[in-house]
């Protein structure tokens, strides 16, 4: 089963909990397989809202997605280096570091951080160590806010 959907899967069971889906990896395969969902909420996401997430993905994943069940399953807030899934989620940041890497090269080049300059019909642009750099998002493999301290 791919990502899109597991998400498309998994959304109505996370927004009846009145949550906010922001998206799902899936980390390693085999004996060390993880599969991760981040939730958010305006309130904030605590460790009951993650904990009744969990149950009610494993038992959905037990009937839906049985092959699913066998990844250890982690439920987790966006936190400081906030994933970015869609594009919705980089206008949202527009001004803010982000960390992307694509899956096919670019100028030979597939991770790039920079900032948030905008984003349209698809694809988001970083300004790069200076120059402008136009990404699709659905050439993105990972992206993740990168805050500086």
């Amino acid at each position: 089963m791919r990502i899109d959907e597991i998400n498309k899967l998994i959304e109505p069971a996370v927004s009846a909990l009145g949550l906010e889906l922001l998206g799902c990896e899936q980390l390693a395969s085999g004996k060390n397989a993880r599969f991760r969902i981040f939730i958010d909420s305006p309130k904030g996401i605590d460790v009951e809202d993650c904990a009744e997430v969990s149950r009610q993905v494993t038992a959905l994943f037990a009937v839906e997605a049985p092959n699913l069940f066998e990844a250890e399953l982690e439920v987790s807030s966006p936190g400081l280096e906030r994933p970015l899934f869609k594009e919705n989620h980089f206008k949202q940041f527009i001004g803010k570091r982000a960390k992307v890497r694509i899956k096919r090269p670019i100028n030979e080049r597939r991770n790039f951080t920079g900032v948030i300059k905008s984003v349209v019909d698809g694809n988001v642009v970083l300004e790069v160590d200076g120059e402008d750099v136009t990404i699709s998002v659905a050439d993105m493999d990972k992206a993740n806010l990168s805050p500086e301290f």
